[in-house]
């Protein structure tokens, strides 16, 4: 099957970098995504915020570039629309903070954005999503040349190892789809030695 490339103007990027929402109070998640958004939106006429959306859970919102010749435009892209959007949390007692996760809110206490591919997805993995909490930066580079990519991908190989231990400090290198995975099947591990420990009478 043919895969049809859709070619970039240069070497480019964009970011979309997902941000937890934090009660100044008491330091914890704050589920108000929507209500954030909608402050957002209420201010401007022309239309909805293009570069701030919610994510799977209401603790997030996520700020994307437009389309970025260099890491300095993408840079001031973000700051931009970061500055907006800290006027309207900064007026409802919410911090913002960019971390892989956070230390000590409860998953059990997190609220899904109302979405149907969100339902879908939860529906699927059932409480593997509804407690996944981690906030992630992804980074989308286009090429000019088709032909590039595989090679370019090739020589990113001999980084993965680098790439999760990363992602697990602060994930600045872009989270892709796999970081769910990567938490769940760790989790799924921790579970299976704590049975083997139980059996063999052990302590954890």
């Amino acid at each position: 099957m043919a895969i049809w490339w859709n070619p970039s103007r240069g070497a480019t990027l964009g970011v979309e970098w997902e941000l937890q929402l934090i009660d100044a109070a008491s330091k914890l998640l704050r589920q108000d995504a929507r209500e954030v958004i909608s402050a957002l939106r209420g201010r401007d006429e022309a239309g909805p915020q293009p570069k701030i959306h919610d994510e799977l859970m209401q603790s997030t919102v996520e700020v994307v570039t437009g389309v970025c010749s260099t890491v300095s435009e993408a840079v001031a892209d973000l700051a931009a629309t970061i500055a907006d959007l800290q006027r309207i949390t900064d007026m409802r007692g919410t911090m913002l903070a960019c971390a892989g996760t956070h230390p000590v809110s409860d998953w059990r206490d997190a609220k899904m954005v109302p979405v149907q591919r969100y339902a879908e997805l939860v529906e699927q993995m059932q409480w593997l999503a509804r407690r996944i909490q981690t906030f992630g930066v992804d980074v989308h580079v286009g090429l000019r040349d088709g032909s590039k990519a595989i090679p370019i991908v090739n020589a990113l190989a001999a980084y993965l190892p680098h790439f999760p231990g990363a992602d697990r400090v602060e994930p600045i290198l872009g989270r892709a789809r796999h970081r769910a995975r990567l938490e769940q099947g760790g989790h799924l591990r921790r579970v299976a030695d704590r049975r083997s420990a139980a059996t063999a009478g052990g302590l954890e």
